[in-house]
């Protein structure tokens, strides 16, 4: 039952950090780009379409990763609760890889959510709205997660201190 309600958590944080607003839109104002990830998720996936360069479909698809990477929390109570607790030789990489990848995507989130809303133009760039708290929000949950898997790897009595909050 507490897995049942760990997982259900750990979505319904991972889901809003995917649908609120980074920014606020303000009424009565034209406004352009992306005001959350699944709008900037929708952007990506639109514009893939337009790519000719092979490393800029890479790059895109090391993107659209990296948003999808907001859920590594979900994974990660999932992979501890599966495994009981006792990394194995695919347990162990799969932690330390999703948790290093889980925090590069932090980084990366957060510049997509800057740069979303960001006019560049000759003389300077500025803000076109307002950032609202999701925009610290979701990369600290991201690069402590990710911190959680990769610490998991490397200590198996933080693992297990893991999956007991689970049980």
């Amino acid at each position: 039952m507490k897995t049942t309600l760990a997982i259900v958590a750990a979505l319904l944080v991972c889901a809003a950090m995917f649908l609120l607003p980074h920014h606020k839109r303000e009424a009565g104002k034209f406004q352009t780009g992306a005001f959350t990830l699944l709008d900037i998720f929708r952007d990506m996936l639109d514009s893939l379409g337009d790519l000719q360069s092979p490393r800029a479909i890479v790059f895109a698809m090391l993107s659209v990763a990296s948003l999808l990477l907001v859920f590594w929390p979900v994974l990660l109570v999932l992979i501890v609760r599966l495994t009981r607790g006792e990394p194995g030789p695919v347990t162990g990489p799969l932690l330390l890889m999703g948790g290093v990848a889980t925090v590069a995507a932090a980084a990366v989130n957060f510049l997509m959510m800057v740069f979303s809303q960001t006019s560049i133009g000759f003389g300077g760039g500025h803000a076109n709205a307002r950032p609202t708290a999701l925009i610290w929000v979701v990369p600290v949950i991201q690069v402590a997660s990710g911190i959680a898997g990769a610490i998991a790897v490397f200590s198996p009595a933080a693992l297990a201190r893991l999956l007991a909050a689970l049980v």
